[in-house]
């Protein structure tokens, strides 16, 4: 216990990490709530928070969608022909 109780203060003391925690918090209760994240604003709200780069952004987003198509394309939620 003594060990988790001084990760966690390892986690709040870092301004960063507590950034992240929120951002992650919101997109979780919008998951929840409406059953989907909101990408747009978790792109906007890492950059803003200086979280990660434009390069970085860019590879999340392309990452981001190459999956979706996989699972669409794997689930046969997209029509091919």
């Amino acid at each position: 216990m003594e060990k988790l109780d001084i990760l966690i203060s390892e986690i709040q003391a870092d301004a960063k990490n507590m950034k992240l925690i929120q951002i992650l918090t919101a997109q979780l209760d919008k998951l929840v709530k409406d059953g989907l994240p909101e990408l747009h604003a978790f792109y906007r709200d890492l950059e803003d928070a200086e979280l990660i780069s434009e390069d970085e952004l860019r590879d999340l987003q392309v990452a981001l969608a190459l999956h979706v198509v996989r699972i669409l394309l794997f689930t046969g939620g997209w029509n091919t022909g």
